[in-house]
């Protein structure tokens, strides 16, 4: 798959779970479902401008008929293991609920990116889950999925 192919299929399938987001906040309070709302909508127009970059990259290659870095093919392996993670995480929502699941994300990722000292990795999962906590819980009042853990 070449580059330019991944990113339509990205921002397809991302525009999917941004409609299904929509759809998801309706069952909030509407205090409550303003900011998930902004930050669907952020994200939706972003993952549109990946979809017509996409368009115009592959235009502008066959164009001028030269092989450019979006043409090449991709590894599919990291892309793989991104996606398994993300599932994995939308998994641990359920399971863990929203803050216990964020921090085992968070140290999962850390860990498996080479060169970061672990002391850095566990300092920024906590400082992350402590600002969760006052945007969604103190400042927003988001309800969040709750799981077995908190």
């Amino acid at each position: 798959m070449k580059q330019y192919m991944q990113d339509r299929f990205i921002s397809v399938c991302g525009l999917a779970f941004v409609g299904g987001g929509f759809w998801l906040c309706t069952y909030y309070e509407a205090d409550s479902a303003f900011f998930p709302r902004i930050c669907l909508a952020c994200i939706g127009f972003l993952l549109v401008l990946l979809g017509i970059e996409s368009v115009v990259t592959e235009r502008r290659l066959k164009a001028t008929g030269k092989e450019a870095l979006m043409a090449l093919p991709m590894n599919l392996g990291p892309f793989l293991v991104v996606v398994a993670a993300l599932v994995a995480y939308g998994a641990g929502l359920v399971i863990l609920g929203f803050y216990s699941a964020s921090v085992v994300f968070l140290l999962a990722v850390g860990f498996l990116w080479k060169g970061v000292k672990r002391q850095v990795i566990l300092a920024f999962a906590i400082c992350m889950l402590i600002f969760l906590y006052v945007c969604f819980t103190v400042l927003f009042n988001v309800p969040l999925p709750r799981g077995l853990l908190f």
